[in-house]
Protein backbone atom coordinates (compact mmCIF):
# COMPACT_ATOMS: atom_id res chain seq x y z
CA UNK A 1 0.00 0.00 0.00
CA UNK A 2 1.11 3.44 -0.71
CA UNK A 3 0.02 6.94 0.96
CA UNK A 4 -0.23 9.72 -1.65
CA UNK A 5 0.39 13.26 0.47
CA UNK A 6 1.16 16.53 -1.20
CA UNK A 7 4.07 18.44 0.02
CA UNK A 8 4.39 21.84 -0.71
CA UNK A 9 2.49 20.75 -3.97
CA UNK A 10 4.62 17.62 -4.98
CA UNK A 11 2.88 14.96 -5.00
CA UNK A 12 4.84 12.19 -2.76
CA UNK A 13 4.56 8.47 -2.87
CA UNK A 14 5.15 7.44 0.65
CA UNK A 15 6.15 3.71 1.42
CA UNK A 16 4.03 2.45 3.69
CA UNK A 17 3.68 -1.22 2.36
CA UNK A 18 6.04 -3.71 3.44
CA UNK A 19 8.93 -4.00 1.14
CA UNK A 20 10.64 -7.73 0.48
CA UNK A 21 13.29 -8.54 3.55
CA UNK A 22 12.01 -5.55 5.87
CA UNK A 23 11.14 -5.87 9.46
CA UNK A 24 7.97 -4.10 9.98
CA UNK A 25 4.46 -5.23 9.41
CA UNK A 26 2.41 -3.66 6.40
CA UNK A 27 -0.33 -0.72 7.30
CA UNK A 28 -2.61 -3.49 5.59
CA UNK A 29 -1.59 -5.83 8.22
CA UNK A 30 -0.20 -9.00 6.18
CA UNK A 31 2.94 -8.70 7.82
CA UNK A 32 0.80 -10.05 10.71
CA UNK A 33 -0.26 -12.39 8.88
CA UNK A 34 -3.22 -9.57 7.29
CA UNK A 35 -6.18 -11.04 6.54
CA UNK A 36 -4.82 -14.79 5.18
CA UNK A 37 -1.94 -16.96 6.59
CA UNK A 38 -0.07 -17.25 9.58
CA UNK A 39 2.26 -15.40 11.67
CA UNK A 40 5.61 -17.14 10.77
CA UNK A 41 7.63 -14.46 9.03
CA UNK A 42 7.91 -10.96 10.55
CA UNK A 43 8.40 -10.16 6.80
CA UNK A 44 4.99 -9.23 5.10
CA UNK A 45 5.29 -10.44 1.43
CA UNK A 46 6.51 -13.81 3.45
CA UNK A 47 4.08 -13.92 6.64
CA UNK A 48 1.11 -12.90 4.88
CA UNK A 49 1.08 -15.78 2.53
CA UNK A 50 2.35 -18.18 3.56
CA UNK A 51 2.75 -17.76 7.47
CA UNK A 52 6.48 -20.18 7.66
CA UNK A 53 9.49 -19.04 9.11
CA UNK A 54 9.87 -19.38 13.07
CA UNK A 55 7.46 -19.90 15.97
CA UNK A 56 5.03 -17.53 14.82
CA UNK A 57 2.92 -19.77 12.67
CA UNK A 58 -0.94 -19.07 13.83
CA UNK A 59 -3.48 -17.14 13.41
CA UNK A 60 -3.66 -13.64 12.42
CA UNK A 61 -3.33 -11.47 15.92
CA UNK A 62 -3.15 -7.84 15.02
CA UNK A 63 -6.02 -6.11 13.42
CA UNK A 64 -4.86 -3.26 12.01
CA UNK A 65 -5.92 0.34 12.46
CA UNK A 66 -9.02 1.65 10.22
CA UNK A 67 -7.88 4.99 9.62
CA UNK A 68 -5.14 7.30 11.10
CA UNK A 69 -4.77 7.96 14.92
CA UNK A 70 -2.98 8.15 17.93
CA UNK A 71 -3.17 4.97 19.78
CA UNK A 72 -2.00 3.55 23.22
CA UNK A 73 -4.64 1.21 23.75
CA UNK A 74 -4.00 -1.65 25.84
CA UNK A 75 -3.08 -5.41 24.09
CA UNK A 76 -6.01 -7.51 23.62
CA UNK A 77 -6.20 -10.98 24.69
CA UNK A 78 -8.87 -12.72 23.28
CA UNK A 79 -8.80 -16.58 24.39
CA UNK A 80 -8.76 -18.48 27.29
CA UNK A 81 -7.82 -16.68 30.85
CA UNK A 82 -6.53 -14.01 29.31
CA UNK A 83 -6.68 -9.88 31.13
CA UNK A 84 -6.86 -7.52 28.85
CA UNK A 85 -4.00 -4.51 28.76
CA UNK A 86 -4.72 -0.70 31.16
CA UNK A 87 -4.14 2.14 28.28
CA UNK A 88 -1.17 3.86 28.10
CA UNK A 89 -0.47 7.04 29.09
CA UNK A 90 -1.20 10.45 26.70
CA UNK A 91 1.30 13.67 28.51
CA UNK A 92 1.07 16.96 26.45
CA UNK A 93 2.52 19.99 27.25
CA UNK A 94 2.17 23.02 25.26
CA UNK A 95 3.67 26.60 25.70
CA UNK A 96 1.23 27.83 23.79
CA UNK A 97 -2.33 27.01 21.98
CA UNK A 98 -3.37 23.29 21.83
CA UNK A 99 -6.00 22.83 18.67
CA UNK A 100 -7.67 18.99 18.06
CA UNK A 101 -9.41 19.59 14.33
CA UNK A 102 -9.42 16.39 11.70
CA UNK A 103 -10.87 19.49 9.37
CA UNK A 104 -7.27 21.24 10.04
CA UNK A 105 -5.23 21.63 6.89
CA UNK A 106 -1.82 19.13 6.74
CA UNK A 107 1.36 21.28 7.38
CA UNK A 108 3.77 21.42 4.03
CA UNK A 109 7.74 20.53 3.87
CA UNK A 110 10.12 21.15 1.11
CA UNK A 111 12.28 18.07 0.44
CA UNK A 112 15.96 18.93 0.28
CA UNK A 113 17.68 18.90 -3.49
CA UNK A 114 20.84 17.84 -4.23
CA UNK A 115 21.85 16.00 -1.48
CA UNK A 116 24.58 13.28 -1.53
CA UNK A 117 23.59 9.40 -1.87
CA UNK A 118 24.48 6.97 0.74
CA UNK A 119 25.34 3.69 0.90
CA UNK A 120 25.19 0.28 2.49
CA UNK A 121 29.30 0.31 2.51
CA UNK A 122 28.88 3.89 4.11
CA UNK A 123 26.86 2.90 6.60
CA UNK A 124 29.22 0.04 7.64
CA UNK A 125 30.52 2.70 10.79
CA UNK A 126 29.00 5.93 11.88
CA UNK A 127 28.41 8.48 9.20
CA UNK A 128 29.81 12.30 9.82
CA UNK A 129 28.74 13.96 6.37
CA UNK A 130 29.23 17.49 5.73
CA UNK A 131 26.30 18.56 3.53
CA UNK A 132 23.18 17.57 3.07
CA UNK A 133 22.57 13.15 2.67
CA UNK A 134 20.05 11.32 1.20
CA UNK A 135 19.41 7.17 2.04
CA UNK A 136 17.75 5.39 -0.96
CA UNK A 137 17.13 2.27 -2.20
CA UNK A 138 16.84 -1.02 0.12
CA UNK A 139 19.87 -0.78 2.97
CA UNK A 140 20.28 -3.24 5.43
CA UNK A 141 22.98 -1.48 8.24
CA UNK A 142 25.99 -3.98 7.84
CA UNK A 143 28.01 -4.17 11.29
CA UNK A 144 27.57 -5.35 14.79
CA UNK A 145 27.63 -2.12 16.65
CA UNK A 146 24.56 -1.67 19.03
CA UNK A 147 23.52 1.55 17.76
CA UNK A 148 24.31 2.85 13.92
CA UNK A 149 24.65 7.10 14.08
CA UNK A 150 24.23 8.88 10.62
CA UNK A 151 25.19 12.63 11.24
CA UNK A 152 24.94 15.59 8.67
CA UNK A 153 26.20 19.38 8.80
CA UNK A 154 22.94 19.95 6.63
CA UNK A 155 19.89 17.44 5.68
CA UNK A 156 19.44 13.80 5.97
CA UNK A 157 16.39 12.49 3.32
CA UNK A 158 15.13 8.93 3.73
CA UNK A 159 13.23 8.11 0.93
CA UNK A 160 13.72 4.22 0.53
CA UNK A 161 13.89 2.27 3.69
CA UNK A 162 17.09 2.16 6.56
CA UNK A 163 16.55 -1.25 8.37
CA UNK A 164 18.86 -1.75 11.44
CA UNK A 165 20.75 -4.68 11.82
CA UNK A 166 20.29 -7.78 13.44
CA UNK A 167 22.58 -7.36 16.70
CA UNK A 168 22.77 -10.38 18.81
CA UNK A 169 19.02 -11.03 19.01
CA UNK A 170 17.81 -8.00 19.00
CA UNK A 171 17.84 -4.98 16.30
CA UNK A 172 20.13 -2.15 16.53
CA UNK A 173 19.23 1.42 17.57
CA UNK A 174 19.18 3.85 14.77
CA UNK A 175 20.46 8.02 15.56
CA UNK A 176 20.10 10.59 12.74
CA UNK A 177 20.90 13.94 13.51
CA UNK A 178 21.28 17.09 11.50
CA UNK A 179 21.26 19.76 14.29
CA UNK A 180 21.66 22.96 11.36
CA UNK A 181 18.86 21.08 8.84
CA UNK A 182 15.68 18.82 8.11
CA UNK A 183 15.56 15.14 8.49
CA UNK A 184 12.90 14.03 6.34
CA UNK A 185 11.34 10.82 6.18
CA UNK A 186 9.60 9.92 3.33
CA UNK A 187 10.42 6.22 3.23
CA UNK A 188 11.03 3.68 6.41
CA UNK A 189 13.60 4.08 9.00
CA UNK A 190 12.76 0.23 10.18
CA UNK A 191 14.54 -1.23 13.61
CA UNK A 192 11.60 -3.87 14.48
CA UNK A 193 11.83 -7.24 15.56
CA UNK A 194 12.12 -9.78 13.80
CA UNK A 195 9.89 -12.74 14.02
CA UNK A 196 10.84 -15.54 17.21
CA UNK A 197 10.21 -12.13 19.85
CA UNK A 198 12.96 -10.09 18.44
CA UNK A 199 13.23 -6.88 20.16
CA UNK A 200 12.53 -3.72 18.27
CA UNK A 201 15.26 -1.12 18.46
CA UNK A 202 15.81 2.38 19.84
CA UNK A 203 14.99 5.31 16.88
CA UNK A 204 16.48 8.43 17.91
CA UNK A 205 16.14 11.63 15.41
CA UNK A 206 18.14 15.37 16.24
CA UNK A 207 17.08 18.32 14.11
CA UNK A 208 16.73 21.75 13.42
CA UNK A 209 13.62 21.08 11.83
CA UNK A 210 11.77 16.90 11.65
CA UNK A 211 9.31 15.79 9.00
CA UNK A 212 8.05 12.07 8.81
CA UNK A 213 5.52 11.31 5.80
CA UNK A 214 6.71 7.66 5.55
CA UNK A 215 7.54 5.64 8.72
CA UNK A 216 9.36 4.87 12.09
CA UNK A 217 8.84 1.51 12.93
CA UNK A 218 10.10 0.00 16.75
CA UNK A 219 7.91 -2.73 16.99
CA UNK A 220 8.35 -5.91 18.82
CA UNK A 221 8.65 -9.04 17.21
CA UNK A 222 5.66 -11.85 17.31
CA UNK A 223 6.39 -15.25 18.73
CA UNK A 224 4.48 -18.11 20.47
CA UNK A 225 6.55 -18.24 23.29
CA UNK A 226 8.25 -14.71 24.23
CA UNK A 227 6.93 -11.87 21.91
CA UNK A 228 9.23 -9.20 21.72
CA UNK A 229 8.78 -5.49 22.99
CA UNK A 230 8.73 -2.01 20.82
CA UNK A 231 11.82 0.21 20.45
CA UNK A 232 11.55 3.66 21.85
CA UNK A 233 11.05 6.46 19.74
CA UNK A 234 12.42 10.05 20.69
CA UNK A 235 12.23 13.19 18.38
CA UNK A 236 13.99 16.39 19.36
CA UNK A 237 13.43 19.41 17.37
CA UNK A 238 14.88 23.15 17.64
CA UNK A 239 11.67 24.60 15.73
CA UNK A 240 8.87 21.94 14.28
CA UNK A 241 8.18 18.47 14.10
CA UNK A 242 5.31 17.09 11.34
CA UNK A 243 4.49 13.54 11.89
CA UNK A 244 1.90 12.93 8.63
CA UNK A 245 3.38 9.26 8.25
CA UNK A 246 3.23 6.34 10.64
CA UNK A 247 4.76 5.76 13.97
CA UNK A 248 4.69 2.07 15.02
CA UNK A 249 6.08 0.79 18.35
CA UNK A 250 3.66 -1.24 19.33
CA UNK A 251 4.55 -4.48 21.01
CA UNK A 252 4.79 -8.06 19.31
CA UNK A 253 1.68 -10.36 19.09
CA UNK A 254 1.72 -13.99 21.48
CA UNK A 255 0.09 -16.69 19.41
CA UNK A 256 0.75 -19.33 21.72
CA UNK A 257 -0.32 -19.09 25.56
CA UNK A 258 2.31 -15.75 26.44
CA UNK A 259 1.64 -12.00 27.11
CA UNK A 260 1.64 -10.17 24.45
CA UNK A 261 5.39 -8.11 24.07
CA UNK A 262 5.15 -4.49 25.37
CA UNK A 263 4.90 -0.93 23.32
CA UNK A 264 7.35 1.64 23.58
CA UNK A 265 7.19 5.61 24.35
CA UNK A 266 6.65 8.30 21.59
CA UNK A 267 8.79 11.37 23.00
CA UNK A 268 9.17 14.53 21.21
CA UNK A 269 10.82 17.38 22.70
CA UNK A 270 10.59 20.57 20.08
CA UNK A 271 10.59 24.48 20.66
CA UNK A 272 8.59 25.11 17.57
CA UNK A 273 4.80 23.70 16.44
CA UNK A 274 3.83 20.22 16.48
CA UNK A 275 1.66 18.69 14.02
CA UNK A 276 0.45 15.49 14.63
CA UNK A 277 -1.82 14.21 11.27
CA UNK A 278 -0.53 10.78 10.78
CA UNK A 279 -0.58 7.30 12.74
CA UNK A 280 0.92 6.63 15.99
CA UNK A 281 0.64 3.02 17.43
CA UNK A 282 1.20 2.23 20.57
CA UNK A 283 -0.60 -0.50 21.48
CA UNK A 284 0.08 -3.18 23.66
CA UNK A 285 0.77 -6.68 21.90
CA UNK A 286 -2.40 -8.86 21.58
CA UNK A 287 -2.57 -12.67 22.61
CA UNK A 288 -4.32 -14.81 20.89
CA UNK A 289 -3.39 -18.18 22.64
CA UNK A 290 -4.80 -17.58 26.59
CA UNK A 291 -1.90 -15.11 27.79
CA UNK A 292 -2.42 -11.89 28.28
CA UNK A 293 -2.45 -8.46 26.63
CA UNK A 294 1.16 -6.67 26.40
CA UNK A 295 1.48 -3.21 28.68
CA UNK A 296 0.18 -0.04 26.19
CA UNK A 297 2.80 2.52 24.75
CA UNK A 298 2.83 6.14 25.70
CA UNK A 299 2.98 9.19 24.02
CA UNK A 300 4.62 12.31 25.98
CA UNK A 301 5.49 15.41 24.26
CA UNK A 302 6.92 18.61 25.51
CA UNK A 303 8.17 16.83 29.06
CA UNK A 304 11.38 19.35 29.22
CA UNK A 305 10.45 21.69 26.05
CA UNK A 306 6.75 22.33 25.12
CA UNK A 307 6.25 23.10 21.79
CA UNK A 308 5.14 26.56 20.94
CA UNK A 309 1.72 25.16 19.58
CA UNK A 310 -0.16 21.90 19.07
CA UNK A 311 -2.27 20.64 16.13
CA UNK A 312 -3.98 17.27 16.21
CA UNK A 313 -5.37 16.03 12.89
CA UNK A 314 -6.60 12.81 14.32
CA UNK A 315 -8.34 10.89 17.15
CA UNK A 316 -6.44 9.93 20.18
CA UNK A 317 -7.39 7.14 22.14
CA UNK A 318 -5.91 5.44 25.25
CA UNK A 319 -8.70 2.55 25.52
CA UNK A 320 -8.14 -0.37 27.75
CA UNK A 321 -7.52 -3.92 26.08
CA UNK A 322 -10.47 -6.24 25.90
CA UNK A 323 -9.94 -9.44 27.68
CA UNK A 324 -11.45 -12.87 27.56
CA UNK A 325 -11.43 -13.12 31.33
CA UNK A 326 -11.09 -9.26 32.35
CA UNK A 327 -10.86 -6.14 30.53
CA UNK A 328 -8.51 -3.41 30.79
CA UNK A 329 -8.45 0.07 32.40
CA UNK A 330 -8.11 2.91 30.68
CA UNK A 331 -5.63 5.15 30.48
CA UNK A 332 -4.90 8.69 31.20
CA UNK A 333 -4.82 11.44 28.62
CA UNK A 334 -3.59 14.82 30.02
CA UNK A 335 -3.02 18.29 28.16
CA UNK A 336 -1.76 21.43 29.69
CA UNK A 337 -1.38 24.33 27.29
CA UNK A 338 -0.40 27.82 27.88
CA UNK A 339 -2.84 29.33 25.35
CA UNK A 340 -6.35 28.28 24.27
CA UNK A 341 -7.63 24.68 23.68
CA UNK A 342 -9.53 23.88 20.53
CA UNK A 343 -11.36 20.69 20.58
CA UNK A 344 -13.11 19.53 17.36
CA UNK A 345 -11.81 15.94 17.31
CA UNK A 346 -12.14 12.58 19.36
CA UNK A 347 -10.72 11.62 22.39
CA UNK A 348 -11.30 8.05 23.69
CA UNK A 349 -10.23 6.17 27.09
CA UNK A 350 -12.75 3.44 27.76
CA UNK A 351 -12.56 0.46 29.49
CA UNK A 352 -12.10 -2.93 28.05
CA UNK A 353 -14.65 -5.33 27.64
CA UNK A 354 -14.97 -8.99 27.72
CA UNK A 355 -14.47 -10.47 24.60
CA UNK A 356 -15.10 -13.39 22.15
CA UNK A 357 -17.66 -14.83 24.64
CA UNK A 358 -21.48 -14.30 23.34
CA UNK A 359 -23.82 -13.00 25.85
CA UNK A 360 -24.87 -15.91 28.15
CA UNK A 361 -22.51 -18.49 27.52
CA UNK A 362 -18.92 -16.94 29.64
CA UNK A 363 -17.97 -17.33 33.02
CA UNK A 364 -17.86 -14.33 35.04
CA UNK A 365 -15.89 -11.78 33.54
CA UNK A 366 -15.37 -7.54 34.68
CA UNK A 367 -15.26 -5.02 32.33
CA UNK A 368 -12.72 -3.16 32.52
CA UNK A 369 -13.18 0.60 34.21
CA UNK A 370 -12.88 3.72 32.21
CA UNK A 371 -9.64 6.08 32.21
CA UNK A 372 -9.72 9.65 32.32
CA UNK A 373 -9.27 12.84 30.13
CA UNK A 374 -7.89 16.13 31.80
CA UNK A 375 -7.87 19.14 29.90
CA UNK A 376 -6.16 22.36 31.27
CA UNK A 377 -5.43 25.81 29.97
CA UNK A 378 -2.78 27.20 32.54
CA UNK A 379 -2.79 30.75 31.12
CA UNK A 380 -5.16 33.47 31.82
CA UNK A 381 -7.40 34.00 30.76
CA UNK A 382 -7.34 31.76 27.26
CA UNK A 383 -10.98 29.68 26.67
CA UNK A 384 -11.39 26.17 26.27
CA UNK A 385 -13.92 25.59 23.63
CA UNK A 386 -15.51 21.80 22.68
CA UNK A 387 -16.78 22.31 19.17
CA UNK A 388 -20.08 20.36 18.26
CA UNK A 389 -18.36 17.99 16.61
CA UNK A 390 -16.57 16.97 19.35
CA UNK A 391 -16.60 13.87 21.37
CA UNK A 392 -14.97 12.68 24.62
CA UNK A 393 -16.00 8.75 25.71
CA UNK A 394 -14.62 7.58 29.12
CA UNK A 395 -17.54 4.51 28.83
CA UNK A 396 -17.27 1.57 31.10
CA UNK A 397 -16.39 -2.14 29.75
CA UNK A 398 -18.97 -4.51 29.30
CA UNK A 399 -18.84 -7.70 31.49
CA UNK A 400 -19.93 -11.26 30.62
CA UNK A 401 -21.47 -13.84 33.15
CA UNK A 402 -22.55 -12.48 36.95
CA UNK A 403 -19.54 -9.88 36.58
CA UNK A 404 -19.38 -6.52 37.63
CA UNK A 405 -19.09 -4.17 34.42
CA UNK A 406 -16.52 -1.13 34.34
CA UNK A 407 -17.32 1.99 36.02
CA UNK A 408 -17.37 5.10 33.79
CA UNK A 409 -14.54 7.68 33.93
CA UNK A 410 -13.09 10.81 35.10
CA UNK A 411 -13.09 14.10 33.38
CA UNK A 412 -11.62 17.63 34.16
CA UNK A 413 -12.54 20.35 31.62
CA UNK A 414 -10.41 23.37 33.66
CA UNK A 415 -9.27 26.96 32.81
CA UNK A 416 -8.15 30.00 34.87
CA UNK A 417 -11.01 32.68 34.38
CA UNK A 418 -11.06 31.80 30.61
CA UNK A 419 -14.23 30.79 29.02
CA UNK A 420 -15.45 27.53 28.53
CA UNK A 421 -18.07 26.80 26.09
CA UNK A 422 -18.92 22.89 25.53
CA UNK A 423 -21.13 22.56 22.35
CA UNK A 424 -20.08 18.25 21.77
CA UNK A 425 -20.91 14.63 23.07
CA UNK A 426 -19.13 14.34 26.62
CA UNK A 427 -19.98 10.34 27.89
CA UNK A 428 -18.64 8.49 30.94
CA UNK A 429 -21.18 5.61 31.36
CA UNK A 430 -21.47 2.67 33.03
CA UNK A 431 -20.38 -0.19 31.23
CA UNK A 432 -23.40 -2.97 30.38
CA UNK A 433 -23.62 -5.96 32.33
CA UNK A 434 -26.20 -8.22 29.44
CA UNK A 435 -25.97 -11.61 31.26
CA UNK A 436 -27.92 -12.96 33.99
CA UNK A 437 -26.49 -11.91 37.67
CA UNK A 438 -24.66 -8.92 36.20
CA UNK A 439 -24.07 -5.74 37.50
CA UNK A 440 -24.44 -2.53 35.74
CA UNK A 441 -20.85 0.23 36.02
CA UNK A 442 -20.70 3.22 37.92
CA UNK A 443 -21.30 6.57 35.93
CA UNK A 444 -17.88 8.34 36.00
CA UNK A 445 -17.41 12.01 37.52
CA UNK A 446 -17.22 15.27 35.20
CA UNK A 447 -16.06 18.04 36.80
CA UNK A 448 -15.86 21.37 34.61
CA UNK A 449 -14.14 24.25 36.08
CA UNK A 450 -12.90 28.02 35.19
CA UNK A 451 -11.62 29.35 38.30
CA UNK A 452 -8.93 27.54 38.54
CA UNK A 453 -6.62 30.25 39.93
CA UNK A 454 -9.72 30.47 42.65
CA UNK A 455 -10.31 34.35 42.49
CA UNK A 456 -13.76 34.09 42.64
CA UNK A 457 -14.00 35.93 39.07
CA UNK A 458 -13.68 32.32 36.47
CA UNK A 459 -14.80 32.57 33.19
CA UNK A 460 -18.52 31.65 31.98
CA UNK A 461 -19.30 28.19 31.93
CA UNK A 462 -21.98 27.80 29.15
CA UNK A 463 -22.74 24.04 28.07
CA UNK A 464 -24.65 25.20 24.44
CA UNK A 465 -27.70 23.83 23.08
CA UNK A 466 -26.22 21.20 21.37
CA UNK A 467 -23.71 19.94 23.95
CA UNK A 468 -24.58 16.37 25.91
CA UNK A 469 -22.86 15.79 28.68
CA UNK A 470 -23.83 11.73 29.73
CA UNK A 471 -22.83 9.89 33.31
CA UNK A 472 -25.39 7.44 33.79
CA UNK A 473 -25.47 3.98 35.54
CA UNK A 474 -24.60 0.73 33.69
CA UNK A 475 -27.59 -1.28 32.89
CA UNK A 476 -27.85 -4.73 33.95
CA UNK A 477 -29.63 -7.68 36.48
CA UNK A 478 -28.53 -4.94 38.94
CA UNK A 479 -28.46 -1.44 37.36
CA UNK A 480 -25.26 0.56 37.86
CA UNK A 481 -25.68 3.70 39.43
CA UNK A 482 -24.52 7.19 38.76
CA UNK A 483 -22.77 8.76 41.38
CA UNK A 484 -24.32 10.10 44.75
CA UNK A 485 -23.90 10.63 48.18
CA UNK A 486 -26.55 8.08 49.19
CA UNK A 487 -29.14 10.17 50.61
CA UNK A 488 -31.21 13.39 49.91
CA UNK A 489 -28.42 15.78 49.94
CA UNK A 490 -25.71 16.71 47.31
CA UNK A 491 -21.90 16.18 48.96
CA UNK A 492 -19.65 18.79 49.30
CA UNK A 493 -16.85 19.34 47.63
CA UNK A 494 -13.63 18.82 46.59
CA UNK A 495 -13.82 16.95 49.94
CA UNK A 496 -16.23 14.09 48.83
CA UNK A 497 -16.50 15.40 44.75
CA UNK A 498 -16.31 11.91 43.91
CA UNK A 499 -19.53 11.37 45.01
CA UNK A 500 -20.71 13.23 42.85
CA UNK A 501 -21.49 12.82 38.53
CA UNK A 502 -21.15 16.36 37.42
CA UNK A 503 -19.93 19.55 39.05
CA UNK A 504 -19.97 22.54 36.86
CA UNK A 505 -18.09 25.08 38.64
CA UNK A 506 -17.36 28.92 37.62
CA UNK A 507 -16.47 30.08 40.85
CA UNK A 508 -13.31 29.12 43.15
CA UNK A 509 -14.33 30.70 46.51
CA UNK A 510 -16.47 29.40 49.05
CA UNK A 511 -19.72 31.67 49.76
CA UNK A 512 -21.35 33.95 47.90
CA UNK A 513 -19.48 35.33 44.37
CA UNK A 514 -18.38 38.79 44.08
CA UNK A 515 -20.38 40.69 41.34
CA UNK A 516 -19.22 40.62 37.92
CA UNK A 517 -17.98 36.91 38.35
CA UNK A 518 -18.88 34.54 35.59
CA UNK A 519 -22.20 32.71 34.56
CA UNK A 520 -22.64 29.01 34.68
CA UNK A 521 -25.32 28.16 32.28
CA UNK A 522 -27.06 24.95 30.83
CA UNK A 523 -28.60 25.03 27.72
CA UNK A 524 -27.89 21.35 26.81
CA UNK A 525 -28.79 18.12 28.36
CA UNK A 526 -26.87 16.55 31.69
CA UNK A 527 -27.82 13.15 32.00
CA UNK A 528 -27.12 10.95 35.52
CA UNK A 529 -29.74 8.58 35.29
CA UNK A 530 -29.42 5.51 37.29
CA UNK A 531 -28.88 1.92 35.25
CA UNK A 532 -31.92 -0.55 34.57
CA UNK A 533 -32.36 -2.28 36.77
CA UNK A 534 -33.15 -0.35 39.70
CA UNK A 535 -29.90 1.76 39.56
CA UNK A 536 -29.82 4.86 41.70
CA UNK A 537 -29.69 8.62 39.66
CA UNK A 538 -26.76 11.15 40.21
CA UNK A 539 -26.15 14.40 41.82
CA UNK A 540 -25.22 17.09 39.75
CA UNK A 541 -24.48 20.78 41.13
CA UNK A 542 -23.49 24.10 39.31
CA UNK A 543 -21.31 26.75 41.39
CA UNK A 544 -21.09 30.21 40.06
CA UNK A 545 -23.69 32.54 39.03
CA UNK A 546 -26.84 32.22 37.92
CA UNK A 547 -28.94 35.35 35.69
CA UNK A 548 -28.95 38.76 37.65
CA UNK A 549 -26.48 37.90 40.76
CA UNK A 550 -29.53 34.44 41.33
CA UNK A 551 -28.32 30.81 41.97
CA UNK A 552 -27.64 29.46 38.45
CA UNK A 553 -31.23 27.24 37.22
CA UNK A 554 -30.45 23.26 36.11
CA UNK A 555 -31.89 23.67 32.66
CA UNK A 556 -32.43 20.21 31.07
CA UNK A 557 -30.83 17.68 33.90
CA UNK A 558 -31.85 14.01 34.17
CA UNK A 559 -31.25 12.41 37.09
CA UNK A 560 -33.82 9.91 37.21
CA UNK A 561 -33.77 6.54 39.10
CA UNK A 562 -34.62 3.19 37.33
CA UNK A 563 -37.71 1.00 39.11
CA UNK A 564 -37.01 1.27 43.19
CA UNK A 565 -33.79 3.16 42.53
CA UNK A 566 -33.74 6.73 44.15
CA UNK A 567 -33.80 9.94 41.78
CA UNK A 568 -30.68 12.35 42.11
CA UNK A 569 -30.53 15.85 43.18
CA UNK A 570 -29.60 18.90 41.59
CA UNK A 571 -28.36 21.63 43.09
CA UNK A 572 -27.32 25.28 42.22
CA UNK A 573 -25.35 27.64 44.06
Amino acid sequence: MRALIRVAGVLVVAATAQLAGCGDDSAMGTGNGGTQGGLGSHDGATGGATGTGGRGSGPPAWTELAAPMLTVDGGRAATGSGHGSAGGAIKIRVSGPATFDPALAPASADAPAGAAAIGADALASDVNADGSIRISGIIIVPGGDAVRKIASTGDIYVDGTLRAADVAGTRQALSLSAPNGTVFVSGAVDTSGDVNGQTGGAIDITAKRVVVTGRLASAGGNDAVAPGGAGAVTITSATDVVLAGLVRLRGGAATGNAAGGAAATLRIEAAGAVQLGGTIDGRGGPSTGGGDGGPAGAIHIGETTPPSSLQVLVPMASNGGGGSAAGGEGGAIQVDAAGAIALSGAIHADGGSIVDAAPGTAAAGDGGTAGSVTLTVTSAPDTLVVASSAEVTLDGGTSRGAGLAGGGGHLYFITNDGDLSMAGKLTGRGGAAPDAGGVGGLGGMFNLFSDNNHNGLGGNMTIEATGLIDVSGGPGTTGGNARNDGGWGIAVFPELQEQIAVLLNSDGIHGTPPVGSALCMNYGRIVARGGATNGWGGDVIYHGNGMDQKDPVSGNVEVAGDGTGQTGQFGGE
